[in-house]
């Protein structure tokens, strides 16, 4: 499979507006004596007047920046710990939002939790035979053996939401509501509600997920871990992070929609991913983006 390998499609969906371009971004490179592997998943922020930010829809803005943000910090701070990089990561945009709304012309400090364009994330680093992993939200981490086992490092989030803030989760199908003949503008105006609904309900705080959107509550929620692979260094294991986009539409939303998808990477790669991906819907309605690096 080689040193490094991604998958990158671009959804087509009616809250692009014709716009071609993907809300996610990744990284794969040495640092030192150090390797670096990951994904980001941004999200749109809510509110009108943010919808661009710097010229980029706001979900493009919002994880190239944080993966700019990343290796920055690993440049500055080449022996820093994974989580301390990201946790700087984070601070970061938290401290660059108030200039950010004046950018746009936003003289008011809109509440950061509900409006601020953020990301979920999965990014590992291997160091002195040391695996260690940060990761939030819907974006998954699998270590494959070069036997071919699969191990879930971290898994979808959604998946483990306190069964009390479900419930208080609202849904909107902008499909249906397309189907019975109402505009785009008002199904994201709808959309846009529930976004902001479900973010002051989840985001950065216990039952809920973690995501960087600069709040510093992100370091109590995120999933955090390490594991000796010293044994495993130059056998052909691989890690392997995706995006949501990877997995969501192979199988319902469940636990093993992800463990389906890494397993399909294992026996045909990421080439039969993403073919299984596209005979499920192409034009493929989600972005998806997926990075296999060697240990």
């Amino acid at each position: 499979m080689g040193d490094m390998e991604t998958l990158f499609i671009i959804g087509e969906n009616f809250s692009k507006e014709g716009e071609t371009y993907s809300g996610d971004d990744w990284i794969a490179s040495p640092f030192n004596d150090a390797r670096v592997c990951g994904v980001f998943d941004g999200a749109r922020s809510p509110h009108a007047d943010l919808k661009t930010v710097a010229g980029f829809p706001s979900d493009k803005f919002v994880s190239n920046w944080l993966k700019q943000e990343l290796l920055q910090q690993l440049l500055d701070n080449p022996m820093a710990p994974l989580g301390a990089l990201l946790q700087r990561t984070n601070y970061a945009y938290g401290d660059m939002w108030p200039q950010l709304l004046s950018n746009e012309g936003i003289n008011t400090l809109l509440n950061r939790k509900v409006n601020a364009p953020a990301s979920a994330f999965a990014v590992a680093m291997v160091r002195d035979g040391l695996l260690t992993w940060v990761q939030g939200a819907d974006c998954v981490l699998f270590l494959i053996l070069a036997d071919g086992k699969v191990i879930s490092l971290a898994g979808d989030q959604f998946s483990d939401i306190d069964p009390a803030k479900k419930k208080q989760q609202t849904w909107v199908s902008a499909a249906k509501l397309l189907e019975e003949g109402h505009s785009v503008q008002e199904v994201l105006r709808r959309e846009n509600e529930m976004i902001a609904h479900n973010r002051a309900l989840l985001y950065n705080q216990h039952g809920g997920i973690a995501v960087l959107n600069g709040e510093p509550t992100m370091d109590e929620v995120l999933v955090a871990d390490t594991m000796d692979v010293s044994y495993h260094l130059d056998t052909g294991a691989k890690i392997l992070a995706m995006t949501d986009g990877c997995f969501q539409k192979l199988d319902d939303r469940s636990e093993f929609a992800a463990m389906t998808a890494a397993q399909l990477v294992v026996q045909k790669g990421l080439d039969g991913l993403k073919e299984a991906l596209l005979l499920k819907s192409n034009p493929f309605p989600t972005d998806a983006t997926a990075v296999l690096m060697d240990l």
